[in-house]
């Protein structure tokens, strides 16, 4: 299970189990797709994409750079291998 806690401290916090897939044809709205736009602003330095909990054409293009740049498979869709590369690189979140 990931947990973010205290998100742009506005006290929210999040779950999701490293099991769950997002992306277009999975799981595309919800909390999954919130912890995964807030990994892709760390990723992006904070670059603005709307935590909103819609996995949109915005997150699918960031989560492809992601993955490209973690050398995974550039499928768009975040499973347990995208999760674990976000926790290898922002274990503190």
């Amino acid at each position: 299970m990931i947990y973010i806690k205290n998100v742009l401290g506005s006290g929210s916090s999040y779950s999701v189990n490293k099991s769950t897939l997002v992306g277009y044809n999975h799981v595309n709205r919800g909390e999954a797709v919130r912890c995964l736009q807030i990994f892709l602003n760390r990723f992006n330095n904070n670059l603005g994409l709307a935590v909103d909990g819609i996995f949109g054409s915005n997150t699918h293009t960031q989560l492809i750079r992601f993955q490209s740049f973690a050398n995974l498979s550039t499928d768009a869709i975040c499973g347990r291998n995208t999760w674990n590369a976000f926790l290898q690189r922002y274990s503190g979140a």
